[in-house]
C-alpha cells in the first residue's frame, strides 16, 4: 500500500510591515508588525548613514531572523541583500534589491513640478 502527500504551499500571499522606530545615534531600535507576524529590529548605519546593518527577528511561532546590508548611493536610491529565514536551513535563503525611498518633502517638489 502506497500513499503519497501532496503539499501546496502559495507564496503570492499579501504582506503587511507597520513599525514604529527609534534612533539612537547611529543606532536604531524597531518593533511593530512585520510580514504580518509581531517582532523586532535593529539597524545599525555606517558612513554618514549611507551603509546600513540590519537584523529583524519576526513570527515567533515560526521563528524567522532576516539580516541584510542596505547601501544609499544616491539621495534616497538604495541598494540591498541579505538572508531570510536563517534559523531554519530547509527555508534559508538570500535575495537582492534596490529601492527608492521618497520622503514628504520629496512627494511636495514632485506634486508642485506636475499639472492636473
Amino acid at each position: 500500500d502506497s500513499s503519497n502527500t501532496e503539499r501546496i504551499t502559495d507564496k503570492s500571499e499579501l504582506k503587511f510591515t507597520v513599525l514604529f522606530a527609534k534612533n539612537f545615534y547611529d543606532f536604531t531600535v524597531k518593533g511593530g508588525i512585520m510580514e504580518n507576524a509581531g517582532g523586532l529590529g535593529f539597524d545599525y548605519h555606517f558612513l554618514n548613514k549611507k551603509l546600513q546593518l540590519s537584523m529583524d527577528v519576526f513570527n515567533f511561532e515560526d521563528l524567522n531572523v532576516k539580516s541584510y546590508v542596505k547601501y544609499s548611493f544616491f539621495k534616497g536610491v538604495y541598494i540591498m541583500g541579505g538572508g531570510d529565514h536563517l534559523t531554519n536551513s530547509a527555508k534559508a535563503g538570500g535575495f537582492l534589491g534596490a529601492g527608492l525611498f521618497l520622503t514628504n518633502d520629496d512627494l511636495k517638489i514632485f506634486a508642485s513640478k506636475v499639472s492636473f
